[in-house]
């Protein structure tokens, strides 16, 4: 059973329409990656503020971007990425909730493009620190000592732990 949240999933055929407001639109149905048997349908519009996005989004789906045409009736060869859909709830015209593909995302999440090396991750890390802190005061949550980074290599001496 398709859920709100992030799901994994792959295309499995496409077309276009008319929305009811006359806008042109591109339907892509998408088979869930947990249960091929569950289908959710994806709407991208091919308006002023969402057509690029909708080619952004078709082009993760592994499209070559160079014939919208190719998605009339059908995949084109190579739109066959497994994808992350992230799925909300809306209400529709009658008040009914119905879920949504919000957004289609290449998988493994967003790429970020500005990763923080270790020296300016410690030194953000400090200076939120006294933030943090206040922040857990506030709820009433006790203050530990912070966690050594995952990827730090440990100074201790194997006979020196008591068991």
């Amino acid at each position: 059973m398709i859920s709100v949240g992030t799901h994994r999933a792959r295309p499995i055929h496409s077309d276009f329409s008319t929305s009811g407001t006359g806008k042109k639109q591109i339907v892509v149905t998408f088979a869930m990656e947990a249960d091929p048997n569950d289908r959710i349908r994806w709407y991208g519009f091919f308006t002023e503020k969402t057509e690029q996005r909708t080619v952004e989004s078709l082009m993760i789906l592994g499209w070559d971007g160079v014939d919208l045409y190719e998605f009339s009736g059908g995949l084109p060869a190579g739109v066959d990425k497994t994808v992350e859909l992230v799925i909300d709830e809306e209400v529709d015209q009658n008040g009914n909730p119905q879920l949504k593909v919000r957004w289609i995302n290449e998988e493994g999440g967003l790429p970020m493009k500005n990763v923080l090396g270790d020296a300016e991750a410690r030194a953000f890390g400090a200076s939120m620190r006294a933030k943090v802190a206040a922040m857990r005061a506030r709820k009433g949550i006790p203050a530990r000592r912070p966690a050594a980074p995952s990827n730090s290599t440990s100074t201790l001496d194997p006979d020196d732990i008591p068991f």
